[in-house]
């Protein structure tokens, strides 16, 4: 007990599997931003941080985490199959859950352009890129295998 701040710190520094899941979470966004730049022309910063979009950096972190899991505890290991089930879950939550509020959210935001068109008070947009395709989950988890690869 009482064991400080620094060890801690230093073995969350050197554990080997949750920094290959943050490199491979921080490529996804580093790519996401470049790609943004690239097809607006212009840097948006927001995109070093936002959830939806391509690539999924949601998908490219848990997939890195779980094939990380798999080359260093056994692909028959308990800590695999429970990274494997997060993964799996993440991803249909980015698909599928967060892609239909999002659709939603598009949704209202007609109506709500409807109803107050012409005025001068316009209520907030809600936001709308919240979820991901199928083909930006797929890229996400293509990031996060390919790092895992790599640095496990």
């Amino acid at each position: 007990m009482g064991e400080g701040v620094r060890p801690v710190l230093s073995q969350l520094a050197s554990n080997l599997l949750l920094r290959t899941s943050l490199i491979a979470w921080a490529t996804a966004q580093l790519l996401k931003f470049s790609l943004g730049w690239l097809i607006r022309r212009r840097p948006n910063p927001s995109l070093l941080i936002s959830t939806g979009g391509m690539p999924s950096s949601h998908t490219a972190f848990v997939s890195a985490l779980a094939v990380g899991a798999g080359k260093l505890a056994g692909f028959d290991s308990a800590l695999f199959a429970v990274a494997f089930v997060f993964a799996a879950v993440v991803v249909y939550d980015a698909t599928g859950v967060r892609q239909a509020v999002g659709r939603q959210a598009e949704v209202l935001n007609r109506i709500i352009e409807d109803l107050y068109h012409g005025r001068a008070v316009r209520p907030d947009r809600l936001r709308e890129l919240l979820g991901h395709t199928p083909v930006e989950a797929m890229a996400g988890a293509a990031i996060g295998i390919s790092i895992a690869i790599l640095l496990t």
